[in-house]
């Protein structure tokens, strides 16, 4: 089951990104710091714009998208025990999802 919600991480981090994360990443904790390097998250979500699909900007708030990187990187964590079971990964998108409705109907 631990390697289901890792593979669902990879997937989740390469729609959000729009692309494929290249097969030579083994840890992709090294490339959150890689790519986003070790900010505060109020940094992070202003770097996310660079490494995020257009499409995927358009319709979720940052804070969305952001929640949603997270989640892929917990997903994706090297210990399998520390990894959120699918039931937990549902619940967090369920959130996500919720949340981000609520700002797009404030923002009109």
């Amino acid at each position: 089951m631990e390697s289901d919600v890792y593979s669902f991480g990879v997937v989740l981090l390469e729609m959000i990104m729009d692309t494929r994360l290249p097969e030579w990443e083994q840890n992709i904790e090294d490339w959150e710091n890689s790519q986003l390097g070790r900010k505060k998250k109020k940094k992070k979500k202003k770097k996310l714009n660079t490494i995020v699909d257009d499409d995927m900007t358009s319709e979720y708030s940052p804070e969305a998208t952001y929640e949603a990187v997270q989640l892929a990187i917990k997903c994706t964590r090297s210990d399998p025990d520390t990894r959120p079971s699918m039931t937990q990964v549902v619940g967090a998108l369920e959130r996500i999802y919720k949340s981000n409705q609520i700002i797009n109907r404030n923002e009109r």
